[in-house]
């Protein structure tokens, strides 16, 4: 039973890193910096990622919430929150573990304002 369990944890894995890695493409919206997925995804939440799939319950606080910071950083105009949201939404689509009930607790335990639940759970046009 352990070495299932190993063999499904290192599917999860390598199909969560296949994600990650197909999220290569630059969103551009007029009149805003180019976002480039694969630098955010990779460095900025790629800490965070264990916590927003379940893999460990506690939020990893020292390693992604300087990641969350980074990642606020971008979102200073609506142009660049709506492509950080099309990444986000990107990696949340293709991620099976993602779990959407995770990303709530990220601004508190981190003080940023990234509306990562409405990222998640509407379209990135709505997003302001």
């Amino acid at each position: 039973m352990g070495r299932i369990h190993a063999m499904a944890s290192g599917v999860a894995i390598t199909t969560l890193a296949s994600s990650l890695l197909s999220a290569l493409f630059t969103p551009y919206v007029e009149g805003a910096i180019p976002i480039d997925c694969n630098k955010l995804l990779m460095k900025d939440i790629s800490t965070c990622i264990p916590y927003l799939t379940g893999k460990v319950m506690t939020l990893p606080i020292r390693s992604c919430c300087p990641a969350m910071k980074a990642l606020n950083k971008l979102t200073d105009t609506q142009e660049n929150r709506q492509s950080v949201c099309e990444c986000i939404r990107d990696v949340a689509a293709k991620t099976p573990a993602f779990r959407p009930d995770r990303p709530g607790g990220l601004n508190g335990a981190c003080d940023t304002t990234i509306p990562l639940q409405v990222f998640i759970n509407s379209g990135c046009s709505s997003v302001k």
